[in-house]
């Protein structure tokens, strides 16, 4: 669906984490009116995900929710009145964390994989002109992926003067450290419907609606930092060694700090640990978003899948990263005890949104009911995206 024109290693080589990408027609993808209106609608506002900026600042929720009692439950819903009038005069409304929206989803998931991380989506509408923009220069603490669906939007984009900002170093709480600079934009793109946008973390940006209705979608990606490690070998290897638990005798001193700096640079360079906080990571934190197909799945008369449907896995690590162990969805499966599996799985990799019937044709030589079982149960232990 997304043409983003790069070669996915050449992305990874030469993009991520560090320079702009501009793409235009990359898709083709069709929204309503009604369609965005139910993602709105379906959004919780009181959630701070939910936002609605006006003139740089996010707005207090009480300035545009109302609360009421609904039958014995209290809710919450836009204040319509109010909505309407801050956004007929610049405000942005924001969706953020979208879940369970399978249009948003298509678009999500291309980047997911793309990428190989996992991603947030956003959705942002406004009807600003040009000295309307929401939102002060600022950058972002991931890479984000914008996709223009409705309208046009100007970005201007500055070079980073601080480089690969963490999560909790969000430009808005360093200003007194550093501020975007005043020279002429090292990048300015006119995004139009179906253009494509890469903004690394930490360039800066300035989104500016063009007088007319602007909507579009943001797909943050989200790698591990190095820092992920360090904290989890404080937390769980650090104990087990006598050096970290010893005390701080001095606030001068360093104590033969010098056994416990080389006893951290051991436990980081060791890949046997390196690899079990990956493992443990991806187990805790990477989930995909796939269909439920209740009616296939959960059906106790059907046990096997339509020849015809399409089979990707949920992965968010190459194969070879991991060798015998493939993690999807909080599922851990060592595929060197199962061989045939093991040969299924590379044959899905290496064609990805391949049909059922395709792979029971390329495995003639194993008994179709085994195969059909193996896939039906992967599916259900949600291993695999069925579309």
């Amino acid at each position: 669906m997304i043409n983003f024109n790069i070669n996915r290693d050449i992305f990874l080589s030469e993009y991520q984490n560090s320079r702009p990408f501009f793409q235009k027609k990359s898709f083709d993808f069709s929204i309503t009116d009604e369609q965005i209106d139910e993602i709105i609608l379906r959004s919780d506002v009181l959630d701070d995900d939910f936002k609605l900026n006006y003139k740089g600042k996010v707005l207090p929720k009480e300035k545009y929710i109302d609360g009421f009692q609904d039958i014995g439950k209290f809710r919450y819903k836009l204040n319509k009145a109010a909505f309407v009038s801050y956004m007929r005069n610049g405000a942005t409304v924001i969706a953020n964390k979208i879940y369970n929206e399978p249009l948003i989803y298509k678009f999500h998931n291309e980047v997911e994989k793309y990428t190989g991380r996992p991603a947030l989506s956003s959705l942002y509408i406004s009807y600003g002109g040009y000295n309307d923009s929401s939102f002060r220069s600022h950058w972002d603490t991931r890479d984000v992926f914008v996709m223009q669906l409705k309208g046009k939007k100007l970005w201007r984009l500055h070079k980073p003067n601080y480089e690969l900002p963490l999560p909790t170093q969000q430009s808005k709480d360093m200003e007194h450290i550093v501020t975007c600079p005043k020279t002429n934009p090292d990048f300015e793109f006119l995004l139009e419907e179906g253009d494509l946008l890469y903004v690394p973390r930490g360039w800066w940006h300035d989104p500016v609606p063009c007088g007319e209705r602007t909507v579009h979608l943001s797909v943050g990606t989200y790698g591990v930092y190095r820092n992920d490690f360090l904290i989890w070998l404080i937390n769980e290897e650090l104990p087990n060694h006598l050096e970290s638990r010893k005390y701080l005798n001095s606030f001068n001193s360093h104590d033969n700090l010098e056994d416990y700096a080389e006893l951290i640079k051991q436990l980081l360079l060791d890949k046997n640990l390196l690899k079990k906080f990956n493992v443990q990571h991806a187990l805790k934190h990477f989930r995909s978003n796939d269909n439920l197909h209740i009616n296939s799945l959960c059906n106790p008369s059907v046990n096997k899948l339509d020849l015809d449907k399409q089979i990707s896995l949920n992965l968010f690590h190459k194969v070879e990263d991991l060798n015998s162990d493939l993690i999807a969805n909080g599922i851990l499966l060592k595929v060197d005890k199962r061989p045939d599996m093991e040969k299924i799985i590379k044959f899905i990799v290496n064609h990805s949104n391949v049909k059922v019937e395709e792979i029971l044709s390329e495995f003639s030589y194993l008994d179709v009911e085994y195969v059909q079982d193996m896939l039906f149960k992967l599916a259900c232990y949600d291993f695999i995206k069925v579309n």
